[in-house]
């Protein structure tokens, strides 16, 4: 099992552990354009042929997009709604988790265009799941990626139970959340088998970090006390 984490605006995240599961994104509605073409398409052919790929995995297949630390501002800036929202700790089965690649130029395919096959041999489509721009490095991103029909579908969305390979074993309420979110988050935990750890963040005194805010050195206790939320001004139901 490794240690990954899930960022989420906090309304999102309660209903996440209430209901013991994740909301599973498509490729296609990532917010990088380059999901899926990684690729160098300067061939015609080429790039007509992998827009069908990559339609075709997008109506077939999603993922959840995790990062190895809760610890970035970064990430709590850009995927934790600014710092009020939640990050979600799950210990998740390695044999499913999938480090992304980084890489300055776009792969070559040109191999794929010239055989003249349908389907793209293994190596190049496990390349173009998991390759992004070396800026996005900062992600540290694992992603599980999954059939479509093996998940929980509401609607037009899809859904992860938390099971054996997706445990839910820490919340940590950003350093801007709003105090409203306290007793729910403590009231959603109750439901669960194995209660997690609850973490309430704060910003780091010396560096550009994002670390546990302790009351007498228990971060339980930084979790409990109401005055290291941020006071309510959202006027937004917490429930």
């Amino acid at each position: 099992m490794k240690r990954v984490y899930f960022f989420v605006e906090a309304k999102w995240g309660v209903d996440n552990i209430r209901r013991q599961r994740l909301k599973v994104c498509r490729f296609l509605d990532l917010n990088d354009p380059f999901e899926l073409i990684a690729a160098d398409q300067r061939d015609k052919a080429l790039r007509k042929k992998l827009k069908e790929w990559a339609k075709k995995i997008n109506e077939g297949d999603g993922l959840l997009c995790f990062t190895e630390s809760w610890q970035n501002p970064l990430m709590w800036s850009h995927y934790g709604d600014r710092h009020k929202g939640i990050c979600l700790g799950f210990d998740v089965g390695e044999h499913i988790l999938e480090p992304v690649n980084y890489e300055r130029e776009r792969l070559s395919l040109g191999r794929w265009s010239e055989a003249g096959i349908a389907d793209l041999p293994a190596d190049w489509r496990y390349a173009l799941l998991t390759t992004k721009f070396e800026r996005w490095a900062y992600e540290e991103e694992r992603r599980v990626i999954l059939p479509l029909r093996a998940l929980l579908q509401e609607g037009p969305l899809f859904f992860k139970r938390f099971d054996d390979d997706l445990k839910l074993v820490e919340v940590i309420a950003g350093a801007r959340c709003c105090v409203g979110w306290k007793r729910p988050i403590e009231d959603a935990v109750k439901g669960l088998p194995m209660k997690p750890k609850l973490v309430k963040a704060r910003l780091a005194f010396k560096q550009f970090k994002v670390v546990t805010q302790k009351v007498e050195n228990s971060a339980r206790r930084g979790f409990v006390s109401e005055t290291t939320w941020q006071e309510c001004v959202c006027r937004e139901l917490h429930s």
